[in-house]
């Protein structure tokens, strides 16, 4: 909960809330509906002289407010970086890229890992979140586009104990919360509409 809250009062840029009553938030339900218009444009056509309402949607369409987009998780997309330097690009407090570059980790045959270092064979986000917005909004024609926040970014050491939001905010690291924001301020000047994943199964070590 603290770090809800944290992240709307210092990660999201402010602006006036805005609520559309008509937003599907379910991409499964959508195509549903979508796919259940076609199946219906498919039976048997109106009779001539039946009355068809201006505002039926056609086959297909998906209502206003739909949004789709591209989902991403930030410990699989941040590192890489072909230009900044690895303290800036690598999540080395992430538990996850501990475990995933461990020894020990490599060395069991029940993990299952290709040994790969996420620090090298990432695609970068972390550097090129720029170029990836315009990918989505002019190549792919998105209007949404999922991430994450990787905590270990923002606090590479552990906040068990600390209470408050100004104490949290004395412990962030201000080059990740301004990365962050640049990013959020990226999506909203091309109008992809951020949605954000809290927790993503990573934390700080």
């Amino acid at each position: 909960m603290q770090l809800r809250h944290f992240a709307e009062r210092t990660l999201l840029p402010r602006r006036e809330k805005k609520t559309n009553p008509n937003r599907i938030h379910s991409v499964t339900r959508a195509a549903f509906l979508a796919g259940s218009l076609v199946v219906a444009g498919c039976g048997n056509s109106p009779s001539k002289g039946a009355d068809v309402a201006a505002d039926t949607p056609s086959p297909g369409a998906f209502s206003d407010g739909f949004l789709l987009g591209a989902a991403t998780a930030g410990f699989q997309v941040e590192m890489g970086c072909p230009t900044l330097a690895d303290d800036v690009c690598v999540d080395a407090a992430s538990d996850w890229y501990v475990y995933m570059t461990s020894p020990e980790t490599l060395d069991s045959p029940l993990t299952f890992l290709n040994g790969e270092d996420p620090a090298e064979v990432g695609p970068g986000h972390w550097e090129l979140y720029e170029s990836d917005y315009d990918l989505a909004r002019d190549e792919l024609g998105l209007n949404a586009f999922r991430m994450g926040i990787e905590w270990s970014r923002i606090f590479p050491t552990s906040t068990v104990g600390v209470e408050g939001h100004d104490a949290l905010k004395a412990m962030a690291n201000a080059e990740a919360v301004a990365t962050y924001r640049a990013m959020f301020e990226g999506l909203r000047a091309r109008g992809l509409k951020p949605v954000v994943t809290l927790n993503h199964y990573t934390s700080t070590k």
